[in-house]
């Protein structure tokens, strides 16, 4: 049986705010190196397979470190891990403006992945512990656009305001490294682990923590496993890795130019996160999901054709339809009754893991495309392919309506 009841504790904002930041810091942290790929490959000299290579390594490295990291957020207090990934992240940033080659930029990046993860996983572990009912799906909307807003603005003031400044990008790093480091701080100061009522508001009478084959035996899960690699492929290939240097090369746009429209095209992915998290209640969920996979389909064809805005037109579509799809599988894990509230940071720990593959290997494969292709098009087309085929899974989610949806209106 599960007891849920409404948690009327007011810091419950401040505490979502706070998330918001630390999660914005994190997305200007992974979206830093984006719109400055052209200058870096100039001053490291560095191909585009490598540069693919540095882009999609913090993923890489998170896919071995996000479960273990999830069952540590599990486990421990969110308020301090939070503060200390913050800071390392950071760290991770800063370091690059000191890099000398293509080896100690790969070293720097891959420092995000053995940090950044806590704070994925602790967001949403943190949301749940302080929302439930119909706010936790507007909570959830809120603190998922943190990294799309963070990455929009260090994406979007980078090379259009920051650069032109400092003249360098390695000064950038510098910057935005400090900002990261000073989120971690304010954190620390201002949250609080749970409301004093937590433990009573998510009882589980089978709730223990659980391994890893009892989660793999949930179909849920297995679906979200799926579902998150192709999720995660768009996000970091598309959306955010490679989108600046595709509106360059394939809608002939300047470096400023391709940054502020990769930053606009975050900022669409942002108001789509808001508006569908906010109506993906219980019951529509697995039909929205259908719905997102088959826009963004569309607009990496939109993408691959060169023709006026068109570029630009789709890679806002692109946003607006896939940003929204990693919230609404998280909702989709916190709500499953069979993980319980324990297991939340463990599961979507390990989502975030096999997501990274798609993460990851997003970037990594456009990069290698575009060096033996002379063109990213044969990628694009074929991600829009896969998720067309990927629409056909959505039917095996299972949504049951539970009191979740109808507590905590207030």
């Amino acid at each position: 049986m599960i007891v849920r009841q409404e948690n009327k504790d007011r810091r419950r904002w401040l505490i979502l705010f706070l998330i918001w930041i630390l999660y914005a810091s994190l997305g200007m942290g992974f979206a830093s190196l984006a719109p400055l790929v052209q200058p870096i490959q100039d001053d490291l000299d560095i191909s585009y397979s490598k540069m693919g290579l540095v882009l999609g390594f913090w993923q890489l490295v998170t896919i071995f470190t996000f479960y273990p990291l999830g069952k540590l957020v599990d486990r421990h207090s969110p308020r301090i891990l939070l503060a200390i990934a913050a800071i390392a992240v950071g760290a991770s940033v800063a370091l690059r403006g000191l890099a000398v080659d293509f080896t100690s930029l790969l070293m720097t990046v891959g420092l995000l992945g053995l940090a950044g993860p806590i704070i994925s996983v602790g967001a949403p572990k943190v949301t749940a512990n302080w929302f439930v009912g119909k706010q936790r799906n507007f909570a959830v909307a809120v603190y998922i656009t943190g990294p799309m807003a963070g990455a929009m603005l260090g994406m979007s003031l980078a090379t259009t305001v920051i650069l032109p400044i400092v003249d360098s990008w390695r000064e950038v790093m510098f910057i935005y490294g400090g900002i990261i480091m000073l989120t971690g701080i304010i954190w620390y100061i201002l949250s609080r682990d749970r409301p004093y009522e937590a433990s009573k508001l998510f009882l589980h009478e089978n709730d223990k923590p659980m391994s890893l084959s009892s989660l793999l035996k949930i179909r849920n899960v297995r679906v979200v496993l799926v579902l998150s690699i192709a999720g995660l492929a768009i996000q970091h290939g598309v959306g955010i890795g490679w989108a600046p240097s595709i509106l360059q090369h394939h809608a002939g746009m300047s470096l400023s130019e391709a940054g502020f429209w990769s930053g606009i095209a975050a900022g669409a992915g942002v108001v789509g996160t808001i508006i569908i998290t906010t109506v993906a209640f219980t019951g529509i969920r697995r039909m929205i999901m259908a719905v997102l996979l088959l826009l963004t389909s569309v607009g990496l064809i939109g993408l691959s054709i060169s023709a006026d805005n068109l570029p630009v037109l789709s890679l806002m579509l692109i946003k607006f339809a896939s940003s929204p799809m990693w919230p609404i599988l998280t909702l989709i894990l916190i709500d499953t009754d069979e993980i319980g509230h324990r297991n939340i940071g463990t599961a979507i720990g390990l989502a975030f893991a096999v997501a990274e593959i798609g993460g990851a290997g997003g970037p990594v494969l456009l990069g290698i495309i575009q060096d033996i292709q002379g063109s990213v098009i044969p990628g694009l087309v074929a991600l829009s392919v896969l998720l067309f085929i990927l629409v056909f899974t959505t039917p095996l989610i299972r949504e049951s309506v539970s009191k979740n949806n109808n507590n905590q209106s207030n």
